[in-house]
């Protein structure tokens, strides 16, 4: 047995015993979900499931601590004041160091993880933890409830926990105000936008997610990228839409744009930040996606602005196929993403 073998299996032993538990019930004060979803997950990803645990928690009482959410969590105001994340908002005692944070979450919470999942009996009395590695996961399901009845602790390892739309909208206006941008990052975008807006009727931003090799190597078929040259054509027919009116593109990408292709168009660009950007594209009249994206559809939901996702850039659309979107809802039943 190696030393990291036996070093997991003393902390699982640990586990077990009434001192950890006492602990666990000291740190907790109140049952509380732990997020433990990949951080290599984008930002939308990542808003996305904290949302979804936000609504269902203030449905049943628990908190929420965010450790996945450490590199994020600099750019809004309430995560950057708490060293964990933590909703309700809290503020942390401890200085709030980007490599503190890095710490906690591999080697405090994801350990924490593997030890439970390698050493899944006996059950830890106060802490269960709840994968969707073999399926979605629907947080009103009997299943979930069932696993996380009387654990002070549940910890959420993966991206497809869900709620119902209609619970996340009814919780909407907490979950948007716990994650307001910083006020720089709030005003600069606020100046972005109020800026296109000069000599404009109608502002339409327009996310265009650009395929990267490293990140997207095995895009699932949800994904259809759509370059540049077929949203210019997307871009026209949604200028057609508002005759007689001036329409401005307000433009955004993880990648660089090449305004070229958009020369006939009247444009203008964000300022190229991640969290600056998705502001700036909530504050749009209406959001144009190049593709299925939780980035477009977190700023559609936080704006309240009415979204068109092109999937086929020969397909005619009409002002009906904008609509508001809730982000990250998907069918239980057969896990489609709709």
């Amino acid at each position: 047995m190696t030393f990291k073998d036996r070093v997991i299996k003393c902390l699982s032993r640990f586990l077990r015993t009434r001192l950890s538990s006492l602990l666990f019930r000291m740190l907790f004060r109140k049952p509380a979900f732990v997020i433990t979803t990949n951080p290599g997950a984008l930002l939308g990803n990542q808003l996305t499931i904290f949302a979804h645990l936000i609504a269902y928690a203030m449905e049943h009482g628990r908190e929420i601590w965010g450790p996945s959410f450490f590199l994020y969590a600099k750019h809004f105001e309430s995560t950057s004041r708490d060293l964990l994340s933590r909703f309700p908002e809290r503020r942390s005692l401890f200085p709030r160091s980007q490599s503190l944070r890095v710490f906690l979450y591999y080697y405090v919470f994801a350990r924490l993880v593997r030890v439970i999942l390698l050493h899944p009996e006996p059950p830890v009395k106060d802490v269960a933890v709840i994968t969707d590695y073999e399926r979605k996961r629907s947080l009103n399901s009997i299943d979930f409830l069932t696993e996380a009845a009387g654990k002070r602790v549940v910890i959420i390892e993966g991206y497809f926990f869900r709620t119902s739309g209609a619970m996340l909208r009814k919780h909407s206006v907490a979950i948007k105000e716990y994650f307001r941008p910083l006020k720089r990052h709030e005003a600069r975008a606020s100046a972005v936008a109020r800026q296109a807006r000069v000599g404009a009727q109608v502002l339409v931003g327009v996310h265009l997610r650009q395929f990267d090799p490293i990140v997207d190597h095995t895009p699932s078929p949800l994904y259809r990228y759509q370059h540049a040259e077929q949203m210019s054509q997307a871009m026209h027919r949604t200028a057609g839409l508002f005759s007689g009116k001036e329409v401005k593109f307000l433009l955004f990408s993880n990648g660089k744009i090449n305004r070229s292709h958009f020369s006939e168009l009247s444009t203008a660009e964000g300022t190229g930040h991640i969290a600056e950007d998705l502001h700036a594209l909530s504050l749009c009249d209406y959001i144009l996606a190049s593709t299925y994206s939780s980035y477009s559809r977190w700023a559609s939901f936080y704006g309240t602005v009415p979204l068109y996702q092109v999937d086929d850039p020969g397909t005619e659309f009409s002002m009906e196929d904008f609509q508001v979107q809730v982000p990250g809802l998907y069918d239980p039943a057969n896990d489609a993403m709709v």
